[in-house]
């Protein structure tokens, strides 16, 4: 079978996103790693919202989560 670059099954995985998704996802791609308060920061959204799209894109095993102090230190999923 063909191999699906990691690029376009990331493209294909933006088009299923909704749209904060999308904005979450597009800010860990330009930091590479970036804190989840930092997030909160750029984005100007709340803890909560924050919270709720990041462990959605968890689960999906999109991005990755690491306890880090009070917050978590947010990468793209290798």
């Amino acid at each position: 079978g063909e191999r699906i670059s990691r690029e376009d099954k990331l493209k294909i995985l933006k088009k299923a996103l909704s749209e904060d998704e999308r904005r979450v996802l597009n800010e860990v791609e330009k930091s590479k790693e970036i804190t989840q308060d930092s997030l909160r920061l750029r984005l100007g959204w709340s803890k909560a919202k924050v919270s709720a799209i990041l462990s959605r894109l968890d689960k999906a095993r999109i991005i990755q989560r690491r306890r880090e102090g009070k917050t978590y230190r947010v990468l793209m999923q290798r």
